[in-house]
């Protein structure tokens, strides 16, 4: 884990922080990282951004609290069966932890992936959930 101070959150820091990384880059879903997954990034090839869950979790959280959406609780549901696996593997060695999650929480991220898309055939694109944050993994584009 590395830290990095600037003086403010705008992606030129990060696109200057990151030149010549390669890689996957978890980041929560602040906009201004999106400048580093495109192809005419500066300094280096498209960045594959991992999202958090917890960040996933949260806006369908607030969709369900504002508006007590089905589609929300079904997201909230699938969430907290990778939380589960999580929590089982807990204290494992690394290895452990990776086979279990190929075995265990792929299945289920997939599953999350194949909902994504039947809802955003599902909701309005001016929904509260079709305009949720792309780290909802919710967006329809």
């Amino acid at each position: 884990m590395v830290y990095f101070c600037a003086p403010g959150r705008h992606g030129e820091h990060a696109e200057k922080f990151l030149t010549g990384f390669n890689g996957i880059l978890q980041i929560d879903g602040y906009p201004g990282y999106n400048r580093l997954t495109k192809s005419s990034r500066k300094g280096g090839d498209p960045i594959i951004v991992a999202h958090c869950w917890s960040h996933a979790r949260r806006k369908l959280k607030e969709v369900f609290d504002r508006d007590g959406s089905e589609i929300a609780t079904e997201g909230l549901r699938q969430i907290a069966e990778i939380y589960a696996v999580e929590k089982d593997i807990r204290g494992m060695p690394p290895g452990q932890r990776l086979f279990a999650r190929q075995a265990r929480s792929a299945p289920l991220v997939a599953e999350f992936g194949e909902w994504r898309q039947v809802v955003c055939l599902r909701v309005s694109k001016k929904s509260r959930l079709a305009l949720l944050p792309v780290e909802t993994f919710l967006c329809c584009g």
